[in-house]
């Protein structure tokens, strides 16, 4: 395992996924052995363990359990991640309450100099950078992609503007107006990480999720970030490595089962 590439995977992800609490009614505990997301949004991925590190007073099991408690009292489904450098005891742990693996994420990582720049848009395609007033695309998307219900969407409009405001970037590519894909660019201690890439049936197959990362890329690279790191689905894998990332580390997403649906 390589600690500093790790390193970088592990804390891009924690700060981008903290923005998942700070709307209205969201809560975070963050400190150096947790970080815990709990928001209204009954679904996976918006409450959950994100660092978990064993503080050494109580058995595993217990810590556990004290933490994902009260998201199982309020009645919405919790993902624990489990990150590279985390305690390998918190998995039958986990078992024991009964979370179990449902996905695993590759963490990947390059250089933004060797990732190819945005090729010209096809036929009937616009890429456009979000912003705080052009929130439908987005939330359209992500509601598709998570399978969310409309009730959650104040929450989720305010979380999206508050992490614009932060200075994190989106791009969304539309076909004769309709949004097709989309994906967030997050630049945290130096590093730029590809988030919420998600495309629409009509989008695949035609590039739309390699030319909003690409674009989102271009954007850090004219910046002067250097390095890029993500978190690819099993799925999109083959994507990530055609544009120039490679494996570093592995992260296990846990959770009741059959509900999880990433």
């Amino acid at each position: 395992m390589d600690d500093d590439r790790t390193r970088e995977l592990e804390q891009s992800a924690w700060s981008m996924f903290s923005f998942m609490g700070r709307g209205p009614g969201g809560r975070i505990v963050d400190t150096p052995t947790r970080l815990v997301i709990e928001s209204p949004v009954p679904r996976p991925p918006y409450n959950g363990v994100w660092r978990f590190y064993d503080e050494g007073d109580r058995p595993l099991r217990q810590q556990a359990e004290e933490l994902l408690a009260p998201m199982l009292e309020r009645g919405v489904s919790p993902v624990w991640i489990v990150h590279p450098t985390t305690d390998a005891d918190i998995r039958p742990a986990l078992a024991d309450l009964g979370l179990v693996c449902a996905e695993e994420a590759y963490g990947m990582r390059a250089d933004t100099a060797d990732i190819a720049p945005p090729a010209p848009a096809p036929t009937g395609v616009e890429v456009v950078e979000m912003t705080a007033d052009d929130s439908e695309p987005w939330l359209d998307l992500v509601s598709r992609r998570y399978g969310l219900d409309p009730e959650s969407s104040p929450y989720l409009l305010e979380v999206y503007r508050r992490t614009l405001d932060s200075g994190t970037r989106g791009w969304v590519a539309t076909i004769d107006g309709r949004p097709a894909s989309k994906a967030v660019l997050h630049v945290a201690d130096g590093v730029a990480g590809i988030y919420g890439v998600a495309t629409t049936e009509e989008g695949r197959g035609r590039g739309l999720a390699t030319l909003v990362c690409a674009t989102a890329l271009s954007a850090a690279r004219a910046d002067g970030v250097e390095r890029t790191v993500l978190h690819s689905t099993p799925m999109a894998r083959p994507l990530y490595r055609r544009m120039g990332y490679e494996d570093v580390a592995t992260f296990e997403l846990w959770a009741v089962p059959d509900t999880l649906h990433l």
